[in-house]
């Protein structure tokens, strides 16, 4: 009984693990797993995390800074006679022993209280890295999401057409084993059978094409995914059909485009560019006050200006000799400031060159919104004509479809009717050939209603 029951188990085994290894998902599951482990989403992200990383330590200066300092200094001189010049240990002039000690240690405190003029190059730079960053990071996850969503359309597609090339099997047999009772009655003649056969032959290579096709797309959607390569995949969905107006897909095209936002952020930066152009008339300007241990100072750094709090409290330090007084008490102030008056031009033809860039990228923004606009309006146009085509093909398929059973009824009953005997075997064929290039035809225009489809939503920038 025992050795049954681990059979049994046994058994049981490799079911129970392929059913965990089988997984079912939707588009949107699809997308969501790839954006999560894609390894180009991932790389792109881990870009954002640097730059997010640099950004934080080029504002580190604005926030409290804290630190202890100290030192530490002795020495000594055992002293001694000098006899003739040289050092000796008797005799001559006398040299009196030394010693010398000093330390200190001190907690400093400083803090950025206000920063004016230009954003300094640094943080400017720091600032744009990560803006392209996260442009680059949302675009990894669109591409992500329109592999994975036209994958995703061609698994349901290939899908559906294995189903139909099915249905088309299971008829074509059941004419076969009709057209085989007519041979055994005498009825038709063996080259009946034989192009049933091979009607049904056609029909089983496509499929096995598909089911090939089908494997491999779905091998990619793994991929894409994350998912262990051996995992076994099945969808849900269908393809939708375009739910957007011309002037809502364009509306969004121009708020979603990454190119697009990527402009803009250039103008806005190049608005700010201009607008520090003012302060290269303010060639010099800083001071400082100090009241004992605390200090406040404005320190120039090229066109910016920042306003720092500092405060050094001393913890321990040897205590003066004699009337020496602590150097940091008392109070002093001081200042300084340098204006041009007259600077050559230089200001002027600054702002000149900074504001020709400005309305470089203005109209480099404009020409780009229109080619969208374009771009777009061409996809979606390219959507009606892929889906009126598709309609088309698919009554195609239906016409050659009707004509080819037409042709072969009519060619059954041709040895029992004297209207029909002029049909022959050619017009079969010709029917035949004639359906399956409809076949063909009607699926290669729904993949391409589906791409179609898939460009148009690439032209509109979004993910959904």
């Amino acid at each position: 009984m025992k050795k049954i029951l681990v059979s049994i188990f046994l058994l049981c085994l490799p079911i129970n693990l392929s059913a965990q290894e089988k997984l079912t998902l939707t588009l949107d599951e699809c997308i969501r797993l790839a954006i999560k482990r894609n390894e180009a989403v991932l790389q792109a992200q881990q870009e954002l995390y640097k730059a997010e990383a640099n950004l934080k330590i080029a504002q580190s200066d604005q926030y409290p800074q804290v630190g202890l300092t100290g030192f530490y200094e002795q020495w000594k001189n055992d002293g001694g006679n000098i006899v003739n010049g040289q050092m000796g240990l008797s005799g001559g002039l006398s040299y009196p022993q030394e010693e010398y000690k000093d330390y200190r240690a001190a907690a400093s405190f400083s803090q950025l209280l206000l920063r004016f003029g230009g954003v300094p190059d640094f943080l400017d730079n720091a600032q744009e890295d990560m803006r392209i960053a996260r442009i680059d990071y949302e675009r990894a996850k669109k591409e992500a999401a329109y592999a994975v969503r036209q994958v995703f359309y061609n698994i349901l597609l290939t899908q559906e057409e294995i189903a139909e090339r099915r249905k088309l099997e299971a008829a074509i047999k059941q004419k076969l084993q009709r057209v085989k009772e007519r041979r055994k009655a005498e009825i038709l003649l063996r080259i009946n059978v034989l192009n049933t056969e091979l009607e049904l032959a056609e029909q089983q290579r496509e499929i096995n094409e598909l089911e090939r096709r089908l494997d491999i797309d779905k091998t990619e959607l793994v991929q894409l995914i994350g998912e262990d390569e051996l995992s076994e995949v099945e969808v849900l969905g269908d393809v939708p059909e375009v739910e957007y107006t011309l002037e809502r897909a364009t509306k969004l095209a121009l708020k979603n485009r990454l190119d697009l936002e990527l402009l803009r952020g250039d103008i806005k930066r190049q608005e700010r560019l201009v607008r520090e152009t003012q302060w290269n008339r303010l060639l010099e300007f800083g001071g400082s006050f100090r009241y004992e241990d605390a200090k406040l100072a404005v320190q120039n750094r090229a066109r910016t200006w920042d306003t720092v709090f500092s405060y050094d409290a001393p913890i321990f330090q040897k205590e003066p000799e004699g009337d020496e007084s602590d150097q940091n008490e008392g109070w002093e102030l001081r200042f300084n400031l340098g204006l041009s008056i007259f600077d050559g031009f230089r200001t002027k033809a600054e702002k000149e060159h900074e504001n020709a860039e400005l309305e470089r990228l203005h109209l480099q923004l404009k020409e780009r919104e229109k080619e969208t606009t374009l771009e777009v309006r061409r996809a979606y146009r390219a959507v009606d004509s892929a889906k009126e085509r598709m309609e088309i093909e698919g009554r195609v398929v239906q016409i050659r479809q009707e004509n080819l059973r037409l042709i072969e009824a009519l060619l059954e009953t041709a040895q029992e009717s004297e209207q029909y005997r002029s049909l022959t075997f050619d017009d079969v064929i010709e029917a035949r050939s004639a359906f399956t290039n409809a076949q063909r035809v009607f699926f290669q225009a729904r993949r391409a209603y589906a791409q179609a489809k898939e460009e148009l939503l690439k032209a509109m920038g979004v993910m959904e």
